[in-house]
């Protein structure tokens, strides 16, 4: 603390001393002249005199008066010692990069040696060459630019004349990325550049790395790798067996089935659907044995992506294996991707291709609420997907569409059933797994509405869904289209002893309904009255969002169809809805019951 004082103190001498009178300036430096008498403790006269220095040198040497302070400023400026006015204590923070070379040397290789300077001389420009074109296909030229640069880097590797074997390895692990990446466009097997990709990714099949690591590749649950030469291998022997899938790389590819490693088993398994074409029964087989014996989720989420690339050729294939892997999945109904992803695929089979096996499969989801609520609520997601205005032109997409409303009046209804049957155990014997599961079934309620006020696109001021804006009379028929699902949710909602609607889910359906007033206003009003009531436990009607989607809404109502409330159901809607929120003393809400008798007018 007395050093940061002493710092300010200095910043203001240096700002303010220009603006002291004479005397003020001789009174300022005679106080800092004025050490304390000699009392024998040397170290705290210096200690007094630094600080008596510091701030005499925040007075520009022209502004001193006393000649005392004149000459102790000349003294320091002869010593070239005038201190500055900074802090006393500092702290800063730097970065670099950790590359290659710095590893390295922390494991004491010396990359001097010629050895080593033999094989790291390559590392620059294969690496150029991989990032270059990461995550792209690469031009015939560049292929050809970089070939004769990998030739002299594997021959080097494979003469090893006695390099570090951590200089080996990562050679060994650069030339496997930059051949990788080559074998993405290497068309022709007859090619110079096919054959060596061909070469070495199978010596890299073989590699010792990577490693095993019991402790890591049992925790293995997100899909992460090191540019290692198995891993590489798996990646680009794919591509080749595309184009000319000979028994050597086959089996190569089939030992990268079964490795040990899950990262190598997860990059192969991903990228098989590259055999479907030239090597239908290899394909296969191998995709039935990741669905009966691999363990791992994340593989197993590799073996969906191979499916998903699949599936519009091979729709019997694909739901044989996909049932084979839901037999042993799904009633853990775990969060996972892998569990996303075979939804994703059930539900696109189900609704989009009407698939016996997947129509089968979403009815279990619908069927057990309480022990598939994950797989229900993922379900509910998939479907409400198809259903968007755009979706409603053309007949295909709209009969896609009225298949998953239909779907979804039935998740709908399973989601009622599970919550009946959780509000039928008593309170105190609810836990953690209790309110697990009414997260998830109330979550298919909250997607419904959530999704589908997203997908009416009546948000202002942008359209936030890709592509054009919609058009009204898409969102017209759009709203009609989804009003029994609407109404199907505020029944149970409104439920006396089962229903409930949480205020989020409620501000979504009354941002919704003011989108779709003016193509509805009886139904609409309707419809909001039972919201406002719904949600009144949830105390949404004392939220300051929902009291101006409310003033919004009633404000229309008033100015533009105050005919068709004027009396009957939808005057005892718009009454019930206004006590609702009056009742809470708003005084947005009290001033439109004031306004009431427009109605009349």
């Amino acid at each position: 603390m007395e050093s940061e004082t002493l710092h300010e103190l200095g910043i203001f001498l240096e700002a303010a001393a220009p603006e002291f009178t004479d005397n003020q300036l001789c009174e300022i430096e005679q106080t800092l002249i004025a050490l304390p008498e000699d009392d024998g403790n040397k170290d705290h006269r210096k200690y007094l005199k630094r600080r008596r220095d510091r701030l005499l040198a925040c007075i520009p040497a022209y502004l001193l008066k006393t000649d005392k302070a004149k000459k102790i400023r000349r003294a320091l400026e002869k010593a070239k010692k005038v201190p500055k006015n900074e802090p006393l204590a500092k702290f800063s923070s730097w970065s670099e990069p950790y590359t290659l070379e710095k590893r390295l040397k922390e494991q004491g290789v010396d990359l001097e040696r010629p050895e080593n300077q033999e094989i790291h001389k390559f590392f620059s420009p294969l690496e150029n060459f991989v990032t270059e074109w990461q995550n792209k296909i690469p031009i015939a030229d560049a292929i050809k630019s970089i070939l004769q640069i990998a030739k002299e880097s594997y021959v080097s590797l494979m003469q090893n004349k006695g390099a570090d074997k951590e200089v080996l390895n990562s050679g060994w692990s650069k030339l496997a990325s930059c051949t990788e990446t080559m074998s993405r466009a290497v068309n022709d097997p007859e090619s110079e550049e096919f054959q060596f990709c061909r070469e070495v990714l199978l010596k890299c099949a073989r590699h010792e790395l990577p490693e095993p690591d019991p402790k890591y590749d049992s925790n293995y649950n997100f899909p992460s790798w090191s540019p290692a030469p198995r891993n590489e291998a798996a990646q680009g022997l794919p591509w080749l067996a595309a184009r000319n899938s000979d028994a050597e790389i086959l089996s190569a590819i089939e030992s990268l089935i079964h490795d040990k490693v899950p990262s190598v088993r997860f990059l192969v398994t991903t990228e098989l659907f590259r055999l479907s074409i030239r090597d239908q029964d290899v394909f296969w087989r191998l995709l039935e044995n990741v669905a009966e014996h691999e363990e791992n989720r994340v593989v197993q989420n590799a073996l969906c992506h191979s499916l998903s690339r699949v599936v519009v050729r091979e729709e019997s294939m694909t739901t044989e294996i996909l049932d084979k892997l839901l037999k042993r999945i799904l009633f853990l109904d775990e969060e996972s991707d892998l569990l996303k992803s075979i939804v994703t695929l059930v539900m696109w089979l189900a609704l989009a291709r009407e698939n016996q096996w997947a129509i089968k499969t979403a009815s279990t989801f619908l069927s057990e609420p309480l022990r598939l609520g994950k797989s229900l609520r993922h379900a509910t997601f998939e479907a409400l997907r198809y259903i968007t205005p755009e979706k409603l032109n053309s007949n295909e997409d709209r009969e896609t569409a009225e298949r998953a409303i239909s779907w979804l009046a039935k998740a709908i209804s399973a989601a009622e059933k599970g919550i009946k049957e959780l509000r039928a155990i008593p309170y105190e014997q609810w836990n953690e797994e209790t309110r697990s599961k009414l997260r998830n079934i109330y979550g298919v309620i909250d997607e419904v509405i959530m999704r589908l006020y997203f997908s009416a696109d009546v948000r202002e001021g942008s359209h936030h869904r890709k592509g054009k804006p919609t058009l009204d009379e898409q969102r017209k028929d759009f709203y009609f289209k989804i009003k029994p699902l609407l109404e199907q949710v505020l029944l149970f909602a409104l439920d006396r002893d089962n229903g409930l609607m949480f205020a989020p889910t409620a501000q979504h359906f009354m941002e919704l309904l003011n989108g779709v007033l003016k193509y509805d206003p009886k139904g609409v009003i309707h419809i909001a009255a039972g919201v406002a009531k719904s949600s009144e436990p949830a105390n949404y009607n004392l939220d300051s969002l929902a009291i101006g989607q409310v003033v919004k809404l009633v404000e229309a109502i008033l100015a533009d169809y105050r005919s068709e409330v004027r009396d009957g159901e939808s005057l005892e809607d718009l009454l019930n809805l206004l006590d609702i929120f009056a009742k809470t003393g708003s005084p947005d809400a009290l001033r439109l019951v004031w306004r009431l008798d427009e109605v009349f007018r």
